[in-house]
């Protein structure tokens, strides 16, 4: 049997979903709920005409964790691929961090 890419990928989004659902209750109540994140990643994608902002929101959320700098590198890349899916990725991982989270949040919300 054989899947396309596009099945491959939802499956992946599918997978990863329910295991931030199985671990809802293990999460702050900064994080994002699905819709927040969802609101957040499409704020996020129109920053690509105004990378100043972009950059501010990176510089802000690296000045709060540094151990974010990586998610924030590879959420730039995402923004220039425009690949929504590894958007969503890379703040759902940023806003793992409740501070980085409310940073997320003011600039993309």
């Amino acid at each position: 049997m054989r899947i396309t890419k596009n099945q491959l990928k939802n499956i992946i989004r599918d997978t990863i979903n329910e295991a931030h659902m199985d671990h809802g209750s293990e999460t702050t109540t900064s994080s994002p709920i699905a819709g927040d994140l969802m609101k957040m990643v499409s704020s996020c994608m129109e920053m690509k005409n105004d990378p100043q902002k972009f950059f501010m929101m990176c510089t802000l959320i690296c000045s709060k964790n540094s151990n974010m700098s990586a998610h924030c590198m590879n959420l730039c890349c995402c923004l220039c691929e425009n690949d929504s899916e590894g958007c969503r990725m890379c703040l759902s991982k940023i806003c793992e961090c409740p501070g980085c989270c409310e940073i997320c949040k003011a600039c993309c919300c």
